[in-house]
């Protein structure tokens, strides 16, 4: 009897512990969707930059 309810206690604190590992990835989750937003937004300014500049280097060459 004592065994049983040892074994449940155990499977228990397994369950509370995999409870708190996915609160905290929940957590976590908007801080990384944050993260990858301004990568993206970063990417993004530095595709801008870059078609700027080959315009500008093909409006140069196009000139007499």
């Amino acid at each position: 009897m004592i065994e049983e309810q040892y074994d449940i206690l155990i499977e228990l604190q397994k369950i509370d512990i995999d409870i708190d590992e996915e609160e905290k990835k929940k957590r976590s989750l908007p801080l990384m969707i944050e993260g990858i937003t301004k990568e993206i937004q970063e990417l993004k300014d530095s595709l801008n930059n870059l078609r700027s500049l080959l315009l500008t280097q093909e409006c140069e060459r196009n000139l007499p």
